[in-house]
């Protein structure tokens, strides 16, 4: 029974007079009966029975008092559920009263922005209706009036002339057209997030370059291109005599950077030098499609099907015949028992003098890394054109992160005509074999204008 009802209950309890008989008539006998109990004894003939009519009447005031609280409890029970009907139907009321709030309040506010925009409107049209009566005014004003006369005349000559003037103009547009001229290419190779030249990728990685190598278009710059091949390849023998390791990696940022084409043309360069070399085709990326070799290669040596010696094969570039381990079939998920990998390394580099190992592309490939950790050093070889300087600083931090022993940077593909200046002097005297400025009778300018006039006059005579 709550707190609120509980003391109503209780004097219900105590004003009913039928149970206060009761209690009275019991608490009176029970007296009785305790005062003839007194005297007598357990064994007594009147005991039993007396001690029988006292539990009675308890049990029936006991009855009694339970009816009589079953009785209140029910009508307290009636009084909360005829004041929770009551309280249900009122809230009931109140949010069909708020429902029916809301509404109103949504179709005022609908009415009352209508009213505004009606009111501007109202307004507005009340605006031009008083300046269509103050026109209507003057124009009556005006046909009424007596020698209302209009004077034409036309413009005089501006006596002092305004303005920039045509030669000043000209001035103003070739300067901007000079300006544009000159900021617009810088604009453009800020913008410009590729590596193109040597500086782009050693500014990236934050070393100096091995070398570079130029993009063949014909046979000058074939000849440039063969010229710092040599330079790698000699770099490479120095390093070896000078105590270091005889395998080495060579990577790209992203696939397609040249690194198989690099690493075929330094070994053909070192074994044409008198260095015994072997090509290890470690990229599971290229397909090993340039080398078109057959057997168990890397992946069987690395299975445990073919050993160190088994899988060398020879194959033959640029006229050149090169040792070969070829990449294999591989139908795992990338290589395995790479402990095999450094066994066999030790083995080549007792029977090499320096083994060229073609490593899958650093960031697409997680076997660079592991490729990385068991040659030891390794190179990076970056595609001018073709490789953002982004990608060679996630390429710097992924190798800093490995830290192997020795880390060169080789910049591939660069084109002839961003080179510079020293790159077009070292071609002409490395084909000529004397100096530039003795080959160079022209400057640059009048060589760029003779070869213009040559070029006019073959399409001319063409046509």
């Amino acid at each position: 029974v709550p707190l609120s009802v509980g003391r109503s209950v209780l004097e219900m309890r105590l004003q009913d007079n039928g149970l206060q008989a009761l209690r009275n008539e019991v608490t009176r006998r029970s007296e009785e009966l305790g005062r003839a109990l007194s005297g007598l004894e357990e064994k007594h003939p009147g005991r039993q029975p007396a001690a029988s009519e006292q539990a009675e009447n308890d049990r029936r005031l006991q009855s009694r008092e339970n009816a009589v609280d079953a009785m209140a409890q029910q009508n307290v029970r009636a009084r909360l559920n005829a004041s929770l009907q009551q309280t249900q139907q009122v809230e009931r009321e109140l949010r069909d009263r708020l429902h029916e709030l809301e509404g109103q309040a949504s179709r005022f506010a609908a009415d009352f922005r209508e009213a505004m925009r009606l009111t501007a409107e109202m307004r507005k049209r009340e605006r031009e209706v008083d300046e269509m009566r103050d026109r209507l005014n003057y124009l009556g004003t005006e046909r009424n009036a007596l020698g209302f006369v209009r004077l034409i005349t036309p413009a005089l000559p501006a006596e002092t002339p305004q303005g920039l003037g045509k030669t000043r103009l000209l001035a103003a547009l070739l300067a901007v057209a000079a300006l544009i001229g000159l900021t617009l290419p810088m604009v453009l190779d800020v913008l410009d997030r590729r590596v193109l030249v040597v500086g782009d990728a050693e500014r990236a990685m934050g070393i100096g370059s091995a070398g570079w190598l130029v993009k063949v278009k014909d046979e000058a710059t074939r000849s440039l291109a063969e010229d710092q091949i040599r330079r790698l390849a000699s770099t490479l023998v120095r390093n070896r005599k000078r105590g270091g390791r005889a395998s080495c990696g060579f990577t790209s940022a992203r696939v397609g950077g040249g690194v198989t084409t690099t690493v075929l043309d330094l070994a053909r360069t070192l074994t044409q030098l008198g260095s015994r070399v072997l090509v290890v085709e470690a990229n599971s990326l290229s397909g090993a499609s340039s080398l078109a070799l057959t057997g168990a290669g890397l992946c069987g040596l690395l299975s445990g099907e073919a050993t160190a010696d088994d899988v060398v094969c020879q194959h033959e570039h640029g006229g050149t015949a090169l040792s070969i381990v070829p990449f294999g079939q591989d139908d795992s998920n990338g290589l395995r028992r790479l402990d095999r990998l450094r066994d066999a390394l030790d083995r080549w580099s007792s029977n090499y003098d320096l083994v060229l190992v073609d490593i899958p592309p650093l960031l697409p490939s997680a076997d660079a890394e592991m490729l990385v950790d068991a040659v030891g050093q390794v190179f990076l070889v970056a595609e001018a054109g073709g490789v953002s300087k982004r990608d060679v600083a996630r390429a710097r931090q992924v190798l800093q992160k490995l830290d192997p022993e020795a880390v060169g940077l080789i910049v591939n593909m660069v084109d002839f005509d961003a080179a510079g200046s020293h790159a077009a002097a070292h071609l002409v005297e490395t084909i000529t074999g004397g100096r530039f400025q003795n080959f160079m009778t022209l400057s640059h300018l009048r060589l760029q204008f003779e070869l213009l006039r040559m070029r006019l006059a073959r399409r001319r005579a063409n046509r």
